[in-house]
């Protein structure tokens, strides 16, 4: 069966007066029109989105064991690993990780599958990450379904963290999983693309050392008389 592809009237007295008023093109307005967003204040918050307006990362499964286990590596100096694959949301989000403990006092080795390697963790490459002597490998944009090589790694000393948006199978690697897809996380945006869950990774990492950071506050407030 074909899908049936429904496609709104647009209201063109609302598009011109949101566009008058916040300078965005009409045809943008449209399109964002037709996909749900009618009132002015949730298009201004789509277009120019804030820090605030995006979902917390502690939503996310695994988060709080993911950034203390990543903490503890960085204090003790421990060799840290990055993998991920070397498409486009695998080499992002190699780059955003990489930047990040980079400015965090710790070089990363990288690694991603070169020439005709395939996609995904090889006990090759576990067996590299043996040799360098590294104790914690962090997967991003891959590793959900890596069981038998993250196994083969833990075996030899190595723990994961697997920051990864595919789909989990029934049995889940012996790792530290941060994926929205996993039936237990209240994320509430399942569709986070790879570089989406290392942002939210390094979004919780860097909250973490703020002053506030796990910690519960009581906030009173007096209303206004009427």
């Amino acid at each position: 069966m074909k899908p049936e592809w429904i496609i709104p009237d647009p209201d063109l007295h609302k598009i011109a007066s949101i566009s008058a008023s916040t300078g965005i093109d009409k045809i943008i307005i449209s399109i964002l029109q037709s996909r749900g967003m009618t009132q002015e204040e949730e298009i201004l918050d789509f277009i120019f989105p804030e820090l605030n307006s995006l979902h917390s990362p502690f939503l996310l499964h695994g988060i709080y064991e993911g950034i203390g286990r990543l903490k503890t590596a960085i204090l003790t100096a421990e060799k840290v690993a990055v993998f991920g694959d070397s498409d486009l949301d695998g080499i992002t989000s190699l780059t955003l990780i990489h930047s990040v403990l980079c400015k965090a006092g710790c070089i990363p080795l990288i690694r991603y599958p070169k020439a005709k390697e395939s996609y995904g963790l090889t006990c090759d490459i576990i067996d590299e990450f043996i040799k360098e002597k590294i104790t914690l490998v962090i997967t991003v944009d891959s590793g959900i379904r890596d069981t038998e090589e993250i196994n083969y790694g833990r075996e030899n000393g190595i723990d994961f963290i697997v920051t990864d948006h595919h789909e989990p199978d029934t049995i889940l690697p012996d790792a530290i999983i941060i994926n929205p897809k996993q039936h237990k996380c209240l994320y509430p945006f399942k569709e986070l693309a790879g570089v989406g869950v290392a942002f939210k990774f390094v979004q919780a990492f860097l909250y973490s050392y703020t002053s506030g950071f796990n910690r519960y506050f009581i906030l009173v407030y007096k209303e206004g008389l009427s």
